[in-house]
């Protein structure tokens, strides 16, 4: 998104004439500042303030108004709001893209429900919802706990949407779909599987430490040398 898709640069940071990337899934927060870092959009300096009290990054940001994170467009504590922030970007500016990436646990949360029906109805073309489809959630599979994972594409159809899957791996499968013109708001699914090059934590740890535990050292040793 940030390098390939959005129209999002250091020249237009600070502009609202510009396109949004919302992560509603804020557990991922540490993924997507490591990018806006590596691309210069964040000062390489606050990625050593991620979860510290008073600084600049984290999962729930207090001071996102801050100039040096223009780039960073939401901040949030609880999961599932997401979705309804970008509807608003998308009301306010429809001239620009809106994008906005869930978690398929977090579509749990009533408050997505009501904001898809909402956009189904409005054909709020610019937004592209971003669905991370991989199944599972901090406590088991969704399946076990309320399956937002089985035929989600069917009923996201019914509320008004294109949608369409993808390997949420592949870069190349992501920029394709994300350039495929639809007639309606577009639902991307993007298939995944959590950690999926760290075969040590599927076989051997419980659901929970995907998703705060801290590898130890000698995890921290086998992961790197599992994606180099």
């Amino acid at each position: 998104l940030y390098s390939k898709i959005a129209n999002i640069s250091l020249k237009n940071a600070s502009s609202i004439e510009r396109d949004r990337v919302i992560l509603s899934k804020e557990h991922a927060r540490l993924g997507q500042v490591c990018i806006l870092s590596y691309l210069g959009l964040i000062k390489r300096q606050y990625l050593n303030t991620y979860m510290l009290d008073g600084g600049m990054l984290g999962h729930d940001i207090y001071n996102v108004v801050s100039k040096d994170i223009d780039a960073l467009d939401y901040a949030s504590g609880s999961l599932g709001h997401g979705l309804s922030v970008a509807t608003g970007y998308a009301i306010a500016n429809r001239l620009n893209n809106i994008y906005v990436i869930l978690g398929d646990g977090e579509l749990q949360e009533g408050s997505n429900w009501e904001a898809f029906l909402f956009i189904g109805h409005h054909q709020l073309k610019n937004l592209t919802v971003i669905i991370d489809k991989n199944s599972m959630q901090i406590d088991d599979w969704t399946k076990n706990i309320i399956n937002t994972s089985s035929d989600i594409g069917k009923k996201l159809e019914t509320f008004g949407f294109d949608v369409i899957e993808c390997d949420g791996h592949s870069v190349d499968d992501l920029q394709n779909t994300f350039n495929i013109k639809v007639q309606k708001p577009k639902c991307i699914i993007a298939n995944t599987v959590k950690g999926r090059e760290l075969e040590f934590l599927h076989n051997n740890k419980k659901f929970n430490h995907f998703h705060a535990s801290p590898l130890t050292n000698d995890e921290y040793e086998v992961a790197l040398r599992s994606i180099v």
